[in-house]
């Protein structure tokens, strides 16, 4: 099954979009990061993301597959740690119907006084 339109023989024999999004997704789980930014997010790759244990019971999402305009075709994405983070606000940062940057307002569980702003940008 192709995850995204494209010749995946121009990637070499053994790396193909499925292995190379396979070791994405493992070594982002592994990262336990509290923030990720990602860029060039297709909606493919946001529905393999979620369907993914570790993503369903930790993290929220910028984009879903319920709401895929901010990455169609492609875009960027920001997921935070539902149990580090609360959201505040999301703002899109659009350029000629493309969304060029995200900026999120999180606020700190252990700390409601404070407020961080995370921006994902890419040109």
């Amino acid at each position: 099954n192709e995850l995204v339109v494209g010749d995946d023989s121009l990637l070499g024999e053994n790396d193909t979009t499925t292995s190379r999004w396979g070791h994405l997704l493992e070594s982002l789980s592994k990262s336990n990061a509290h923030v990720l930014a990602l860029q060039e997010v297709t909606p493919r790759f946001v529905d393999l993301l979620q369907s993914q244990p570790w993503v369903q019971t930790t993290y929220a999402l910028s984009a879903t597959t319920k709401d895929l305009n901010t990455i169609s075709p492609y875009g960027n994405l920001l997921l935070w740690n539902n149990e580090v983070f609360s959201p505040s606000s999301l703002h899109l940062c659009l350029d000629n119907h493309r969304t060029r940057a995200i900026v999120a307002s999180l606020i700190p569980n252990h700390d409601p006084s404070s407020v961080y702003l995370v921006a994902n940008v890419h040109l």
